[in-house]
C-alpha cells in the first residue's frame, strides 16, 4: 500500500515491496562492479534493467505513478520514466553528505538491505530545480526530519529535497 508522508515544506512518498528481498536480488547488487571514484557505489547506472529486478522495478514504476498522481496532481496527462539508477554500498558506520539529484523532477532510495534504526534524513534548504502547477498546496516548518527504513522500503521525494544518510548499522561485507 502506499501512502504519502509530510516532510519539511514538501511531501515524500513512501512504500513497502510487500515481501522479503530475494537472495538473488541481493547478488544483483553484489556482483557489479564498483565505480573507481567513490566505492561506495555501482559502477552501474541502469541497474534495474537487470531482469533479476523486474519485480522490484514494476514496483518502483508503480509507486513513481502513485507518488505523482497524490503529490502533484499534474493538470495534463504527463509520461515518466526511470533515468538512473544504481546501488549505494554502505556498511559498518559509513554515511553519505548532504546531496540533492539534479536533471531530474523527483528520486527515490529503494533499500534491500538496511537495519532496524537506521534513516535517510531530509533537510530543509529548498531549491526548485523543476516545477508542476499543483492543487495541493502545504508548508511545514522543520530543520529536518528522519525517516526510519527497512529492507523493502521505497522513499520518494523532490530531486530538490536535500537529503542524506547518517551512519549506517549495517555491517555486510557488500565485497
Amino acid at each position: 500500500m502506499f501512502g504519502i508522508q509530510e516532510v519539511l515544506p514538501t511531501r515524500i512518498g513512501v512504500s513497502h515491496l510487500g515481501r522479503p528481498i530475494t537472495e538473488a536480488e541481493l547478488n544483483a547488487a553484489t556482483s557489479l562492479e564498483r565505480d573507481l571514484n567513490d566505492p561506495k557505489l555501482s559502477n552501474a547506472r541502469y541497474v534495474l534493467n537487470d531482469s533479476t529486478l523486474d519485480s522490484i522495478r514494476e514496483f518502483i514504476s508503480k509507486s513513481c505513478k502513485s507518488y505523482i498522481d497524490s503529490v502533484y496532481a499534474p493538470s495534463t496527462q504527463l509520461s515518466f520514466y526511470i533515468t538512473n539508477s544504481w546501488f549505494t554500498y554502505l556498511t559498518n558506520n559509513q554515511s553519505l553528505p548532504h546531496h540533492t539529484h539534479a536533471n531530474c523532477l523527483f528520486s527515490g532510495t529503494f533499500y534491500l538491505d538496511c537495519e532496524r534504526g537506521d534513516c535517510i534524513t531530509f533537510h530543509n534548504s529548498r531549491y526548485y530545480q523543476i516545477s508542476i502547477e499543483s492543487n495541493h498546496p502545504y508548508v511545514l516548518d522543520q530543520y529536518y526530519k528522519d525517516v526510519k527504513i527497512s529492507p523493502g522500503q521505497l522513499v520518494l521525494f523532490p530531486a530538490y529535497l536535500h537529503h542524506s544518510v547518517p551512519p549506517v548499522t549495517l555491517y555486510r561485507d557488500w565485497e
